[in-house]
């Protein structure tokens, strides 16, 4: 370690609070209004050199990251779905009105729903 960490270092008290060997390194927020960063309260024994806590370990942080957006991607696939059955329901209630209305079907029309059909 090159040079000590500091914590809450602010306008107020520029020197801050210095590492405590015995707790995690990661900076972290607490929930009051106007928080300054302090360092966190848990145990060391995690990550890389043993300098986080369990919470806050790079890898298990990325891995916890990763496992959120994928249930985020899963479920913006799901609404993806809804979104080209509602263009598919489109597509027919205009196929429908224009049948009705001049008793044929365009060309325009037609590749239309092809490229529908090709985009599944």
């Amino acid at each position: 370690m090159d040079k000590p960490r500091i914590y809450g270092s602010w306008a107020g008290n520029p020197q801050g609070h210095k590492e405590d060997p015995s707790k995690c390194i990661e900076s972290v927020l607490g929930n009051e209004r106007g928080a300054i960063a302090h360092q966190c309260d848990r145990k060391r024994g995690h990550g890389a050199d043993g300098l986080y806590c369990k919470q806050h370990d790079p890898e298990v942080a990325k891995a916890r990251r990763a496992a959120i957006q994928k249930k985020y991607n899963d479920k913006w696939a799901e609404k993806q779905k809804t979104w080209d059955l509602e263009k598919l329901r489109k597509v027919i209630c205009d196929l429908a009105k224009e049948v009705v209305k001049t008793g044929m079907i365009s060309e325009e029309f037609i590749a239309s729903v092809k490229e529908l059909q090709q985009s599944e």
